[in-house]
Formats: structure tokens, C-alpha cells, sequence
């Protein structure tokens, strides 16, 4: 389950409603942090580890699905055959 899917459960929105206080935002200002950046998907999965991080911590029975390092681990399994194969082509 995405983080995003997660927090669009009612139950999860409530209690986060009831853990953290919205800050209040009154006036629009200058962005004081400004992306250092492009790579906005890789900053969301560094959230998305920190988020499951600090849920973990806060509820250590919570069930965890597999982190997106271990399934593009996983999905690149093929990769050092296809390697040995291709250079092993090459070579006369």
C-alpha cells in the first residue's frame, strides 16, 4: 500500500488530525526551502522510508509491505546473468 492510498483511509486521516497539529497558514509567503533538486520521486521515497521508520517506532506490530529498494533489488535479479551472457557473446 502507497503512502498516499494510506492516508486516504479515514481512519488514518482522523488519527493523524488527532497526532499532529496543522499548522496554521495564514498569509502566502516566499518559499523559504526551495527544491535543491529535480528529483522530487526520490525525495518522496526517502519520505515514504521515514514515514514507515517513525510508524514502525510508533507501533511495532504494524505489517510492513516490501521497501521499493528491495523490489527494483529484485526486479534486476536478471541482470548478472544477462551480463555473463552478453560478454560471453562477444568474446571469439
Amino acid at each position: 500500500m502507497s503512502l498516499t492510498s494510506f492516508l486516504e483511509r479515514k481512519d488514518v486521516r482522523e488519527r493523524f488530525r488527532q497526532e499532529f497539529a496543522m499548522p496554521g497558514m495564514k498569509t502566502k509567503r516566499e518559499l523559504l526551502a526551495p527544491p535543491l533538486s529535480n528529483r522530487y520521486s526520490l525525495v518522496g521515497t526517502a519520505f515514504d522510508y521515514l514515514m514507515r521508520f517513525y510508524v514502525k517506532r510508533l507501533n511495532p506490530d504494524a505489517i510492513t509491505q516490501a521497501w521499493i529498494a528491495e523490489i527494483v533489488l529484485h526486479d534486476l535479479s536478471w541482470l548478472p546473468t544477462w551480463r555473463q551472457n552478453s560478454q560471453s557473446d562477444t568474446t571469439v
